[in-house]
């Protein structure tokens, strides 16, 4: 399996397929794409899995999945809450990282699909593709203006990042 099949596969086709469905039905379960050797694409439906509300647990548990199937390339889509900070501004980071408020309970929060993906040849790639959303009186619109690339970036926190070895 090659590198350039995969990405075209998933800016592609992941990408706005699953911008479809968020679209069409106002949210987007959690799913994982895995692809073997051949290149040969498996479907997963981690509903279940992601409503566990221990995030590192999951991603435990995913990463066994991942290892377990053999698989060397995978595109994990999720729906996720963030909050922009103000780069310059180092109080603003350390208040959105400190006490044990999770960001879905900020007023001044924002909602975005994710599309975290790996990929494994000769070492391992990985990256995350975000857009921004929001849900305005039952529409889904997609913030196509202010999308996140992040590839094989030292300084990207992903736990995604780290399941395939």
């Amino acid at each position: 399996m090659n590198f350039e099949p995969f990405e075209y596969n998933l800016k592609n086709k992941i990408v706005p397929m699953a911008q479809s469905i968020l679209i069409r039905h106002g949210s987007h379960i959690p799913t994982v794409f895995t692809y073997d050797k051949n290149g040969i694409e498996h479907i997963s439906d981690l509903s279940e899995l992601f409503s566990i509300r221990d995030k590192d647990l999951i991603y435990e548990i995913l990463e066994n999945f991942i290892e377990e199937s053999g698989a060397l390339a995978f595109i994990l889509v999720t729906e996720a809450w963030f909050r922009k900070i103000d780069k310059d501004d180092d109080d603003g980071l350390k208040e959105t990282l400190e006490g044990n408020k999770r960001i879905s309970e900020y007023d001044d929060r924002e909602e975005c699909i994710t599309f975290q993906w790996s990929f494994k040849s000769n070492g391992v790639k990985s990256g995350i593709i975000t857009y921004p959303f929001n849900n305005e009186n039952g529409n889904i619109v997609i913030d196509y203006n202010n999308v996140q690339v992040m590839d094989d970036d030292k300084d990207t926190i992903s736990r995604a990042s780290r399941l395939l070895k």
